[in-house]
């Protein structure tokens, strides 16, 4: 999982955008545990 991580601030040019998607990401888990 950390692998992708890593690839994805690479491509997103503000650090804003890397924490907005891990923010989503976590979201995106807690959901597909409720769900």
């Amino acid at each position: 999982m950390e692998g992708r991580a890593r690839v994805v601030p690479a491509t997103s040019r503000e650090p804003e955008d890397v924490m907005g998607i891990k923010v989503f990401r976590r979201l995106r888990q807690q959901l597909s545990l409720l769900y």
